[in-house]
């Protein structure tokens, strides 16, 4: 959720405060989580590795953290393009914030994956994730 607020204060000053940009914001971390949880399942399967794991959260920190140097020049573009209130904040925010989302959805079935011992205790064991122990 503070990414979300993050997004709105980074990208309202070209776009507005609008329910537009709202809504885009909200489609985009809401496909991008989507995606992060397939994709972290399928490749979980495939190679689960606390080094794959650590690559993912530092690649989607990199990508928050990089933000102030280039999200200037994008909405710039973005906003000169003249793509309207509704496309305009749409494409601004998949451009930024779509695989950052997606990274950081990855990180929950990968951790369930690397933490359950016998599928048995799945549920417990994602459980036991989400809440911190």
């Amino acid at each position: 959720m503070s990414a979300e607020i993050l997004a709105s204060r980074i990208l309202a000053p070209y776009f507005g405060n609008t329910v537009f940009l709202w809504g885009s914001i909200i489609s985009t971390f809401l496909i991008g989580l989507s995606l992060g949880y397939y994709i972290g399942g399928i490749i979980a399967d495939k190679q689960p590795s606390y080094s794959i794991l650590s690559a993912v959260l530092f690649m989607s920190a990199w990508l928050f953290l990089l933000f102030p140097l280039y999200s200037k020049v994008v909405n710039n573009v973005i906003f000169d393009l003249n793509l309207g209130l509704k496309a305009g904040p749409l494409l601004a925010s998949l451009s930024q914030f779509l695989l950052p989302t997606i990274l950081l959805g990855m990180i929950s079935p990968y951790s369930v994956k690397l933490k359950t011992r016998a599928l048995a205790v799945v549920g417990s064991t994602a459980g036991r994730l989400y809440v911190g122990r």
